[in-house]
């Protein structure tokens, strides 16, 4: 009899492996959208294009002959960027470069967007990169940190789209659905890991809003995607032992240049002025950030922004690398739809089907893995805490 039952729960099991395999094999080789080869006279605005994902992406754009507008802080990294992808030898697209403090009051910045739309005319695909990390703990994390990462983070994003989709909804140069907003989030804004208390509520607000953004447009577009990059090797993380501030969408001008050179406002002046003196030079990451962090592997730039490419062209609402990012997101999707599908709107029955039998059938054993990476985390933050507090003995 216990035999019998074995080989009846083996035989279940089996099932269920192969019916997810099959589901799964179903949506990667038959189902998933392939995107346009050309996005020729689409108007692309990037704020933080000036390096690392931003700046692959803007290429990826520019090379598909979009014309890109490229936003930052810093002129000169503006206009080595405009250089490189005039580099490229693509002829007949236009490369803006706009230096703009995101950070600013709203009315100034919404007098410079629309100046900018009325010469260029209205956004066709709005890509949010610009932010930065800083890793402390909460109780290491100053305010005027706190604040200056929800501005750069959070308020800018919602301030730009604000400022923006209006023009994209009125303007019927081009259909509202043919749109696209991007949010460039963080497996920080998915999970709360130790030393990110700040950043990651900052990319949890950014989450909340891009989920909450795509309900609103659902029906009308433009289509919402929000991307999971992992950790990437942009200039503000270009040392793992040593780099103080690693992220996977930072802005590198804010560790090499005194903010005296930079475009920004009062008010956001007095927040990098803490930033500069006190934390460039005094806050590292916890150690135990630090390893947890390097469990992910560390993507390139052009890796990462080419998965981001291909889910904002294809209109999906969940943009995610590799297997480990779509499995955390299938793990904490909560009560979203399928994260595999694209366009409720335009995906068949079938995949969307088979995209939620898949996630229900997974659902179970990633919970199992989720608990066990959690202990893994809290084993490592307590292991280093046990190494301070040796070391401070």
């Amino acid at each position: 009899m216990n035999c019998q039952m074995k080989n009846v729960t083996w035989e279940l099991v089996s099932f269920v492996v192969v019916l997810v395999l099959s589901c799964y094999l179903l949506w990667r080789f038959y189902f998933q959208n392939q995107p346009p080869t050309t996005l020729k006279g689409y108007n692309v605005l990037i704020t933080g294009g000036s390096s690392g994902i931003g700046l692959s992406l803007a290429e990826l754009f520019y090379l598909s002959d979009a014309n890109v507008t490229l936003i930052a802080r810093d002129k000169n990294k503006l206009l080595l960027a405009q250089e490189k992808l005039h580099a490229s030898g693509r002829r007949g697209c236009q490369v803006r470069t706009l230096s703009v403090d995101l950070c600013a009051e709203f009315q100034p910045l919404k007098n410079q967007l629309e100046e900018l739309i009325s010469s260029a005319g209205p956004v066709d695909i709005l890509v949010h990169c610009a932010g930065y990390a800083v890793s402390r703990t909460f109780l290491d994390t100053t305010p005027d940190t706190i604040e200056g990462l929800i501005r750069t983070n959070y308020l800018s994003a919602v301030n730009v789209t604000k400022i923006l989709l209006p023009h994209m909804l009125s303007d019927r140069t081009r259909s509202s659905r043919d749109r696209r907003i991007a949010f460039v989030c963080s497996m920080a804004g998915q999970v709360g890991i130790y030393g990110f208390a700040a950043y990651s509520a900052s990319k949890y607000a950014m989450r909340g809003f891009a989920e909450v953004l795509r309900m609103e447009l659902e029906h009308s577009g433009p289509l919402v995607t929000l991307a999971f990059p992992p950790d990437t090797d942009t200039p503000g993380l270009a040392d793992r032992k040593t780099d103080r501030y690693g992220s996977p969408n930072s802005v590198p001008v804010l560790f090499t240049y005194h903010h005296s050179q930079l475009n920004i406002s009062p008010i956001s002046s007095s927040l990098l002025e803490t930033f500069f003196t006190h934390q460039a030079e005094n806050v590292g990451k916890p150690s135990a950030t630090l390893e947890i962090s390097s469990a992910g592997g560390l993507a390139t730039p052009e890796q990462a922004a080419h998965i981001i490419f291909r889910d904002i062209v294809d209109g999906a609402f969940n943009s995610s690398y590799g297997f480990e990012g779509k499995a955390l997101s299938w793990a904490t999707a909560g009560l979203a739809l399928p994260v595999s599908i694209r366009d409720v709107h335009q995906d068949n029955i079938f995949k969307i089907i088979l995209s939620s039998i898949a996630e229900v059938l997974v659902a179970g054993p990633l919970r199992a893995v989720g608990i066990g990476y959690a202990l893994w985390m809290r084993r490592v933050v307590s292991r280093h805490m046990g190494k301070n507090v040796r070391s401070s003995s």
